[in-house]
């Protein structure tokens, strides 16, 4: 049966060297009036002990001794520069000041409710430290073996860093200050806020986790995870002028909100898979991917901006590029029920599909080296937007032409059940092809004023069968 001792004594009793009972037995003990440890000697403080400090009460650690699984509540413990200290055990500390003057040896170590600085230079490494519920400044470079943070507020004034195994941060505020450094294995984040002031960084050197958290770079400020990235229910602000965000792997993002409304910012990735959420970006930012990006439900808004890939393949949400963005696609570029607006830009890829929905060029220059096909799509075109490609086959879709728009193929432009209109001075070109109009299409070339200068030009032949019309409102160039 478990056996409790209270003692309530002078600090003279409390601070024998070697003081120990069973290891079924606690001690419980206060503290009342402020005392350091080495009026007493060197040695044990206590083991098994539960030592309570009265508010406004300071114990002053000053020499070298020691504590096996013990609980520190209430008042202020001050490790000072003097001090030889080690804990062994699974000890806390809780609802209490802590001043950390001087590195210690704990093993497992709780800090709980407290109000910690870790004033001096130090390395925990005898296992995990765990903060909980706690106001914490780190003001001197402080390195964990593990870590885990939960409900805290901490300020990070000099470098953190989590030597290994996997770390946690929860429900916490961390504000990182000008030129500090984050450094962690692989991490695991959860409704957590961070704030990047000036240069400060985080850097993770395996896999980052994150959910329902908050990151918000300032300055110069950077994020890096070296492997795959995941974010979900998150929001990434970039609001400084040349900050990085980058996952060496995979990014993929579940209801994640990247806002990048600084100048300058990168964004980059190995590859991007985005289901929900939204990227908005501003002039001069740059969102990239080594390899392919997919895109599901969600909406895409580049105001002057860079937005690369090998593939981009879309489905649901919107993809809106304004301002002089550049939009580019090694590969394939597949739009699948989204809205697509490109103004006053350019946009490139190795083929075009679009199935549904609808697809605007406006005053842009859209480059496809091969194919274009667009199903069940309104594309409109005005300004001196241009269009190119192998080919361009038309089903069940729409396209309506106006200024100087011009559509530009190689091989062939096929319409089935499908309608274009060529208004104003809008062309459509076949260099070395022939055009086709089947299954109740309909082409009418100009707009029936006398300004309009539409026209089609073929190399080789036109065929309308029997369901299709073709007409004319100004005149045919063959």
């Amino acid at each position: 049966m478990k056996t409790t001792q209270i003692r309530t004594l002078s600090i003279i009793v409390i601070l024998i060297a070697g003081l120990s009972l069973s290891g079924h037995a606690q001690t419980i003990v206060n503290i009342t009036s402020n005392t350091s440890t080495s009026t007493y000697g060197p040695g044990a403080i206590c083991t098994n002990c539960i030592i309570n400090i009265s508010p406004v009460v300071t114990l002053t650690i000053n020499n070298t001794c020691s504590c096996n699984t013990c609980t520190f509540s209430g008042g202020t413990v001050n490790i000072t520069t003097g001090s030889n200290f080690t804990l062994s055990g699974v000890d806390s500390f809780k609802n209490e000041t802590v001043l950390l003057n001087k590195s210690f040896s704990p093993a497992n170590v709780v800090f709980y409710g407290d109000t910690v600085a870790f004033n001096a230079t130090m390395n925990l490494s005898g296992g995990r430290t765990t903060i909980d519920s706690s106001r914490v400044s780190v003001n001197a470079n402080l390195t964990l073996a593990e870590g885990s943070f939960n409900k805290d507020s901490l300020h990070l004034n000099k470098n953190l860093t989590l030597s290994y195994g996997v770390d946690s941060f929860s429900n916490s505020h961390i504000d990182v200050a000008n030129a500090v450094k984050i450094t962690a294995a692989q991490t695991n984040i959860s409704s957590t806020t961070f704030a990047f002031e000036g240069s400060s960084s985080m850097t993770v050197n395996y896999g980052l986790n994150s959910s329902n958290s908050n990151y918000y770079l300032a300055s110069t400020s950077s994020i890096s995870s070296a492997n795959a990235t995941t974010l979900s229910g998150d929001s990434v602000v970039l609001s400084g002028t040349t900050n990085k965000f980058t996952s060496g792997d995979g990014l993929t993002t579940t209801n994640t909100d990247i806002i990048m409304n600084g100048s300058a910012g990168k964004f980059t990735a190995s590859s991007v898979t985005a289901t929900g959420g939204s990227l908005t970006t501003a002039t001069g930012n740059t969102f990239s991917s080594t390899y392919a990006v997919s895109l599901t439900n969600t909406d895409v808004n580049l105001t002057g901006s860079t937005f690369s890939g090998s593939q981009l393949t879309t489905t649901g949400g919107s993809f809106s590029a304004a301002g002089n963005s550049n939009v580019s696609s090694t590969y394939a570029v597949s739009f699948t029920n989204t809205p697509v607006s490109f103004t006053n830009g350019t946009f490139s890829g190795s083929t075009l599909t679009t199935s549904g929905s609808s697809f605007n060029l406006s005053s842009t220059k859209a480059t496809i080296t091969y194919a274009d096909q667009f199903t069940g799509t309104a594309i409109t075109m005005d300004g001196n937007s241009k269009l190119t490609g192998q080919s361009a086959t038309l089903s069940s879709a729409s396209l309506v032409m106006t200024g100087t728009a011009a559509v530009s193929v190689t091989y062939g432009y096929t319409s089935t059940g499908s309608q274009t209109n060529l208004n104003g001075n809008s062309t459509i070109t076949v260099t070395s092809g022939s055009m086709s109009l089947g299954s109740g299409s309909f082409l009418q070339i100009g707009d029936g004023t006398l300004a309009s200068g539409a026209n089609v030009k073929l190399s080789g032949s036109m065929s309308v069968d029997n369901s299709s019309t073709l007409a004319l409102a100004d005149k045919l160039d063959t």
